[in-house]
């Protein structure tokens, strides 16, 4: 991807982040980018592709966030609070219409998502878990495997469920309360003890 794309895409996802996607026309992304639509063709084939190319840009960054946040936290309780500040930050920055629109008009950039949350994100949690119990900072009594399914799973439910778009409530909230609820769920005493320190 050169530079001027990159540039394009990342301007381009700002777009769809503040407006939502299925509102948005090609004239209107372009106008937006103050480009003309001919230009924009330049660099992507349809709508759908710049979705796509959106998505797949936001996944990269993600990853490298995702590394960031396991290389400077000293242990499990750190790594999960700073993986739920860059959720969380995220989410307040995303129209609610985005994940409704991208799983009915756009389901091959939506695949590409899900795959990511199956993949990379579950084999995160399973290692912040693993990691937590070596630490002495989780129970030590827990199903690895099926805890980081529940938790990436109720997660998911965040973007499927579409009671957010008349209810008032951030998507950033309804995070907060499912990472508050699963990190105390899987802390023993001593870990609760740190989510505190770090907490408050």
């Amino acid at each position: 991807m050169s530079e001027k794309e990159q540039e394009l895409i990342i301007k381009a996802s700002q777009i769809f982040l503040s407006f939502g996607i299925k509102s948005l026309t090609m004239n209107d992304i372009a106008s937006k980018l103050g480009i003309s639509k001919k230009t924009l063709y330049n660099y992507v084939s349809d709508k759908n592709d710049l979705v796509k190319k959106c998505i797949l840009f936001h996944i990269e960054t993600n990853e490298c966030e995702i590394n960031e946040a396991c290389n400077v936290s000293s242990n499990a309780v750190e790594e999960l609070i700073n993986f739920s500040k860059i959720a969380g930050e995220k989410m307040k920055q995303i129209h609610p219409s985005i994940f409704y629109d991208l799983q009915k008009y756009h389901p091959e950039a939506w695949s590409i998502i899900r795959n990511f949350e199956d993949k990379t994100i579950l084999d995160v949690t399973k290692s912040n878990l693993r990691q937590g119990i070596d630490e002495g900072l989780y129970r030590d009594d827990m199903n690895i495997d099926l805890i980081a399914e529940i938790y990436v799973s109720v997660v998911q439910g965040i973007f499927q469920n579409t009671k957010f778009l008349s209810s008032g409530i951030a998507m950033s909230e309804y995070y907060f309360q499912i990472f508050n609820y699963h990190i105390r769920g899987i802390a023993n005493e001593k870990g609760i003890k740190l989510i505190n320190q770090y907490l408050s």
